[in-house]
């Protein structure tokens, strides 16, 4: 008996362990930011283009600031 009570202790340990991290609150969820209706067209914009100048990231700023 003596060789399997740190197995034993090892399990007891796992299923408190996990009865403890059922107890605790769900973190709270990520919201995904709303994609505005400029941006959406700026996007759709830029896939309508056949060749692009300068970056996504930029060419959606400046066309969101352009208004």
């Amino acid at each position: 008996m003596t060789k399997f009570a740190p197995v034993l202790f090892a399990i007891a340990g796992l299923a408190l362990a996990g009865t403890a991290g059922a107890a605790t609150p769900p973190a709270k969820a990520r919201t995904v930011p709303a994609v505005s209706a400029k941006e959406t067209a700026c996007q759709a914009e830029w896939k309508a283009q056949k060749t692009h100048k300068g970056t996504h990231r930029a060419f959606i700023k400046a066309c969101i600031a352009k208004g």
